[in-house]
């Protein structure tokens, strides 16, 4: 006899990515043997389907909370950077240093590093070299 359950729902329980295989069997009357097969798409494709559109859902969703809060890290980070700021001077570095790392990528992905002739928004071009040094030294060597 097949057990009936939400379709929709256990997409949303799966792709969410906050439960268990166990609990979300136990939620929808099925086994958790049956669940990572529909995780995996090796039962019911429209389950499995119905998986990566709502896994998409909640991608769009994250990034774009995540824009929202970057926004308010970066106003914070640039309080603490600012000159007539009553932070500690090793405090307003950090955060200086912080500002130039989100705003170029993470110095430990080359993909998204910034390359020796480049132009960075907002930084002077002497500044420049003393950015990639800093990340290089993260990293561990130069850029390939």
């Amino acid at each position: 006899m097949k057990r009936k359950y939400d379709k929709t729902a256990l997409a949303q329980d799966l792709a969410s990515g906050q439960m268990t295989y166990d609990a979300i069997a136990q939620k929808h009357g099925i086994t958790a043997s049956y669940v990572g097969q529909l995780s995996r798409g090796e039962k019911c494709p429209d389950v499995a389907a119905l998986i990566e559109k709502t896994s998409h859902g909640f991608e769009v969703q994250a990034k774009r909370l995540g824009r929202q809060l970057a926004r308010l890290a970066m106003a914070r980070l640039g309080s603490l950077a600012a000159a007539d700021s009553k932070v500690a001077p090793e405090t307003q570095r950090k955060a200086a240093v912080d500002i130039l790392a989100h705003a170029l990528g993470d110095p430990s992905k080359p993909e998204i590093s910034v390359q020796q002739n480049s132009t960075i928004p907002g930084v002077a071009p002497e500044d420049v070299p003393a950015f990639l040094a800093w990340q290089t030294s993260r990293k561990g060597g130069p850029d390939e």
